[in-house]
C-alpha cells in the first residue's frame, strides 16, 4: 500500500466533513441504566473471570455460593446511583450478608479483595 499524499488526505479530511450526516450521534445512557441493563451479563462475564483467579479456584463454589449476592449487589450500586446528589446513600444489605458469608466461609481479607 502506498502512502498517501498530504493533499489526499485534507481532500479525504475536507469530504469527511463536508458530509456530517454520514456520522450519528452516540445516544448517553447513565451509567445506572446500563448496569441494570446488562446485570445479568456482567453477572456470568464476572464470575468466568473469578474462575481463573487460582486463589478463588482454590474455593470449591458453584455459581449461586459464588454469585448468588450479584444480583442483589448490583440492584444497590443502580439505587446509589439513581439518588440525587445530597440524598444519604443506605447501607447495602446484600454486600453485609455476602461479607458474613464469605467470613464463615473462611476467606481472608486479602481473598475477599481479590474476588
Amino acid at each position: 500500500m502506498k502512502p498517501l499524499k498530504q493533499a489526499r488526505i485534507a481532500e479525504i479530511i475536507n469530504e469527511k466533513l463536508s458530509s456530517p450526516s454520514d456520522h450519528l450521534p452516540i445516544a448517553k445512557e447513565r451509567v445506572a441504566v446500563i448496569l441494570d441493563r446488562d446485570a445479568d451479563h456482567t453477572i456470568r462475564h464476572w464470575v468466568g473471570d473469578a474462575e481463573r483467579i487460582e486463589e478463588l479456584k482454590a474455593l470449591p463454589m458453584n455459581f449461586s455460593e459464588r454469585a448468588g449476592h450479584l444480583p442483589e449487589l448490583m440492584a444497590d450500586l443502580v439505587r446509589r446511583l439513581n439518588l440525587l446528589p445530597n440524598d444519604k446513600a443506605p447501607i447495602s444489605s446484600a454486600a453485609f450478608a455476602h461479607g458474613v458469608l464469605r467470613h464463615i466461609q473462611g476467606n481472608t481479607a486479602a481473598i475477599m479483595v481479590d474476588e
